[in-house]
């Protein structure tokens, strides 16, 4: 039986929350999700968020053709060599320059310093518990939820 995993990210990749304000907010997620387990990641760096296996398709942000994953497996390389630092990635389909962040993965994928991870959730994150995060935490959120 697979495993879900909602993870929560800053829509700012270089957002930083205190953690203080972070424990309150898994602690929140754990209750409002019923959830076995919540907690939570400050990275020094932005990191790559992914679905796990839910991953079917990686699309320009701009034409929406699909992006091949030769590609995007060189731009994560070379991204990570400055820790997600330089996050700037030419798209070959449209000839157009943008951001690792900001390319389309179907299921969500993210890049973020902050990650909630909610395992064992009984409920989904709804839009009443989001837009509640989203006060708490003063940032737009992503849910990314994760199969393994």
């Amino acid at each position: 039986m697979s495993e879900i995993v909602y993870r929560l990210i800053a829509t700012d990749p270089d957002m930083i929350i205190p953690r203080e304000i972070a424990a309150s907010a898994a602690d929140f997620l754990k209750e409002q999700l019923h959830a076995e387990k919540s907690v939570y990641v400050i990275a020094d760096a932005p990191m790559f968020v992914d679905c796990g296996t839910a991953l079917r398709s990686i699309q320009c942000p701009h034409c929406h053709k699909p992006l091949p994953f030769h590609w995007w497996v060189e731009q994560m390389g070379r991204c990570s060599d400055s820790d997600f630092a330089e996050r700037n990635v030419f798209f070959p389909c449209c000839k157009k320059d943008g951001l690792l962040e900001e390319i389309d993965y179907v299921d969500p994928c993210g890049v973020s310093r902050v990650v909630f991870e909610v395992h064992g959730a009984q409920n989904c994150p709804d839009s009443e518990t989001l837009n509640t995060l989203r006060f708490l935490l003063n940032c737009d959120l992503r849910v990314i939820r994760a199969v393994y």
